[in-house]
């Protein structure tokens, strides 16, 4: 199972030296449940 969770800006080109996030699993979860929860808007 995955440990990182990686996320980038789907509008930005996939090849190059562009800006990304690295998360770890927990991270990633606490993120998703703030937007939802209306915590981070």
């Amino acid at each position: 199972m995955a440990t990182t969770v990686a996320v980038r800006d789907s509008k930005l080109p996939t090849s190059g030296d562009f800006p990304h996030l690295l998360l770890d699993t927990d991270t990633w979860t606490g993120l998703i449940a703030a937007i939802k929860t209306g915590d981070i808007a």
